[in-house]
């Protein structure tokens, strides 16, 4: 094998390389975009549970609170999550991979930069809402229940 050839397959190799992280990059943003949205969707459907608790006594402090814990949950679920069932499936892949000849250089290398990137995209206390009223009947009958 001269030095072109193997200067040419570097570069593809380099290439593929860009490829795959890019498609990475993008399968961790579409994950997070959707836990995101699920930890969005979660607290304004249940805006009425909400306003249920805000009538019986609960502190804005209190729901937030509850929320995030919540969301905190979805979070670490999703790592531990996509830990369990990842890790052992990119070993196997990789192992996989490394069977097939010409590819035995291929090895498992633990995801760091994307668990970085996981810990700094996140938000730090879960989903929070502007304070205010909670648009439902509960209020309007937590003040018919106080003036009769």
């Amino acid at each position: 094998m001269n030095i072109e050839s193997l200067s040419e397959y570097q570069a593809y190799f380099y290439n593929a390389q860009i490829i795959v992280t890019a498609v990475m990059v993008l399968i961790c943003l579409f994950a997070f975009v959707n836990l995101l949205n699920t930890c969005i969707t979660n607290t304004v459907i249940r805006r009425h549970d909400y306003a249920l608790l805000e009538a019986a006594g609960m502190t804005k402090v209190q729901i937030y609170q509850t929320q995030n814990a919540e969301n905190r949950i979805y979070f670490l679920g999703s790592l531990i999550g996509s830990c369990v069932v990842g890790i052992p499936l990119g070993f196997l892949i990789c192992n996989k991979i490394a069977e097939i000849p010409g590819l035995s250089y291929i090895s498992y290398q633990f995801p760091w930069l994307f668990l970085l990137l996981y810990f700094v995209l996140r938000p730090r206390s879960g989903t929070r809402f502007p304070p205010g009223r909670w648009k439902t009947g509960a209020r309007r009958s937590r003040s018919a229940l106080s003036s009769g």
